[in-house]
């Protein structure tokens, strides 16, 4: 199922506007003239134009403040409609209008928001019946308070009609998605779980055996994506506590605990410490497990300590201190500190009155003790420290560092293991830090990758063959359902965000080439894209039919949504592109450039003016007229540099004959006299030099 026709009566600036959005069929609604009609498009576009399941691509440009944006979040104002199971024209709003879709030539419609159409128009469906295989995705880079009021709501998950990928909605959307979350503030771990849990994603998309190889054949066959070969991973060795609860360290108390998380010393094992400075690679690599069970430890009693109120962390204080330091060493050490840290807890809150929402909460997180424990055993009885490469080893013993680095090939599928027990022991207190050494548009490119590789239905990471599906789930009353999605709707706004030039003419051609490879026609059999962008490089791939203009005159409050001419725009001139297509009413320069030079025309005519009025300093003259000149030799066009230079020149011989009329004018007449018979001779003495030469050329 596609979007074949979009008619907005009421929403925001739009009034009574249609857009037309499949190159295969012309459908036109006009609520005045009472008519509605659908023809097949003679002019449409070859079959697999845009790939092998991509049916329909458009783009939509305007002048700022057009509603670009604005038409987005009208279909996704219908798609959640859609999806909360409203039956069309069910309620009366100031956002309406009607969809059109469209299905191997059949359509149906539906009505948003009590709009009452004049005509005839497709069959009316009821919420989501007859849309259950359609998904809806929306991407964007820009913040919305829209997206992340919207977001605030859970059923807009990957399995709802509605995929919201906004960065507004992930902001949310992530922070619920994580382990365990429900334990700690929202306000502290919000933003952090956003960046960490977007590592996440990114990390599982290149670690998928299917989708690396994806990359790896584009990138050989010339497309720019970014193929990441190394994980690069910062172990995080900051004081989190101290962070937590500023000046803890400085209580007039000694306990185990800090001796256990604070003294680096009890960390080794007796078998290292005396070991030689030749050996400290080997020495790292022995000691990185120890390394990552201390912030394991200090990671579970941080998710405590931050939600305890003042009792609670007095209470648990008392506890600390009666504990004794045990003499046994590595993994059996810092597993009877997780045992020990529990069960404190659960005493120190059994003791507190009248707490009941601090012990349900111990409760719970003791629950996942088995996943610290867990974790512990598989850092030690594995080979982890065979995995990782590490960075600067002669750092790593020195605690002054408060990141050590290390590195993991994206080809070990042993890492994907160590990743999900990590998670269930770093929240909110993440210790390890991840990154690709990648630019910012590479990273923002992979990022968009991910986030729609995310959408499938499970976890195909280390799947030799992968048999990846798309699902919708919905829930309305007693009625539960799953469906098989076989259509795709995307929508990506400002797809132009943060990438170079060349990365923007080669956007289009990457994306549509990716998509095809990553919800392959087995997988996905209609792949509808809208695309907005301030880019003329992205609307130069883009074909006239296939673009929506926008420009919206806030004086009259008038959308134009007629096409300028010329509307090629497919392989077009992207100076055309700039004048016609974006709506540029001042010109196709900047308009601090277009000041200057615009100052530059009134500083010469200001020029002549002093001149011919006699009141003026030579010398000044001379400096701000080299001032001009260099100011026009800045211009990058030739054509306007030329002409510019030309007209500095001009005022220059103007300014200097103007200067030798009024020098002149100033001699008396004996003056006069002696300066004319001075030109005479040396005119008499040129003509003498010319009869010479020509004689001298005669001889020979």
């Amino acid at each position: 199922m596609r979007l074949a026709y979009l008619y907005i009566c009421r929403f925001r600036n739009f009034k009574n506007i249609g857009f037309n959005l499949t190159n295969d069929f012309l459908v036109q609604y006009d609520g005045e003239k009472k008519t509605f009609s659908i023809r097949e498009n003679e002019s449409r576009l070859p079959k697999r134009f845009w790939g092998e399941n991509i049916q329909d691509l458009f783009m939509v440009v305007g002048n700022n403040g057009a509603g670009k944006t604005g038409l987005m979040q009208f279909v996704i104002r219908l798609f959640t409609d859609m999806a909360e199971g409203r039956a069309s024209s069910a309620h009366t709003s100031e956002e309406c209008g009607f969809a059109v879709f469209e299905e191997d030539g059949k359509f149906c419609s539906y009505i948003l928001g009590g709009f009452e159409p004049t005509c005839n128009i497709p069959p009316v469906i009821c919420g989501y019946k007859g849309m259950e295989r359609t998904k809806l995705i929306y991407l964007t880079n820009v913040l919305s308070p829209e997206d992340s009021r919207r977001s605030r709501y859970p059923s807009y998950g990957r399995y709802s009609f509605f995929y919201d990928c906004s960065i507004s909605a992930l902001f949310h959307a992530d922070n619920r998605n994580d382990v365990y979350t429900e334990y700690n503030p929202l306000e502290e771990t919000q933003l952090d779980t956003y960046f960490y849990y977007e590592q996440y994603k990114q990390i599982k998309f290149v670690f998928d055996r299917n989708q690396a190889e994806i990359l790896r054949d584009m990138k050989h066959k010339g497309f720019c994506v970014p193929v990441p070969e190394k994980l690069h991973i910062g172990v995080i060795c900051e004081d989190l506590l101290d962070r937590l609860a500023p000046g803890i360290r400085k209580l007039p108390w000694k306990t185990s605990l800090e001796k256990f998380t604070f003294d680096y010393e009890l960390l080794w094992p007796k078998t290292f410490r005396n070991q030689q400075m030749q050996e400290m690679e080997n020495v790292v690599a022995d000691y990185f497990p120890y390394i990552l069970a201390r912030c394991t430890v200090r990671s579970l009693f941080s998710s405590f300590f931050r939600w305890m109120s003042q009792e609670c962390r007095e209470k648990m204080l008392e506890w600390t201190a009666e504990r004794e330091a045990g003499e046994r060493e590595g993994k059996a050490f810092f597993k009877d500190m997780v045992e020990w840290i529990c069960s404190t807890i659960i005493q120190s809150g059994e003791t507190v009155i009248l707490n009941e929402d601090y012990r349900s909460k111990a409760y719970r997180l003791c629950e996942l003790k088995k996943c610290y424990l867990d974790y512990l055993d598989f850092i030690f009885d594995e080979n982890i420290s065979g995995h990782f490469q590490f960075t600067e080893p002669e750092k790593w013993l020195t605690w002054d560092y408060r990141v050590h680095y290390c590195s993991v090939d994206t080809s070990d599928d042993w890492f994907m293991d160590f990743l999900k027990k990590y998670r269930y022991v770093c929240n909110p207190d993440y210790f390890l830090n991840f990154d690709w050494g990648l630019s910012s548009g590479e990273k923002n490119l992979l990022s968009l990758f991910s986030s729609l590789y995310y959408v499938f239905d499970r976890d195909y990471t280390n799947t030799a063959y992968g048999d990846y599906k798309i699902y919708n789930q919905w829930k309305r009353g007693g009625e539960k359902g799953t469906a098989e999605c076989d259509s795709l709707i995307l929508m990506l706004d400002e797809a132009d965000l943060t990438y170079h030039p060349e990365w923007q003419r080669e956007f289009i051609r990457v994306f549509t080439e990716f998509l095809t490879r990553i919800y392959s026609p087995v997988c996905c059999k209609n792949i509808q894209l809208l695309i907005s962008t301030h880019s003329p490089i992205l609307l130069s791939d883009m074909p006239g039919g296939n673009v929506i203009y926008l420009e919206y005159d806030r004086s009259k409050k008038k959308f134009n949504t007629k096409p300028p001419v010329p509307n090629k725009t497919f392989g077009q001139n992207i100076y055309l592109l700039f004048k016609y297509s974006f709506f540029l009413k001042g010109g196709t320069i900047g308009a601090f450039a277009e000041q200057k030079l615009t100052g530059l025309a009134d500083d010469l005519k200001s020029l002549e003016d002093q001149v011919q009025s006699g009141s003026y300093d030579i010398r000044m003259l001379e400096q701000e007229l080299k001032e001009l000149w260099m100011l026009a030799d800045l211009v990058g066009e030739p054509v306007i540099r030329g002409k510019l230079k030309s007209s500095v020149q001009q005022t220059v011989k103007r300014i200097q004959l103007s200067a030798q009329k009024e020098q002149i004018s100033r001699l008396s007449n004996d003056e006069l006299g002696k300066q004319i018979e001075r030109l005479q001779r040396e005119q008499e003495r040129r003509r003498d030099d010319k009869n010479n030469r020509r004689h001298d050329t005669g001889q020979q």
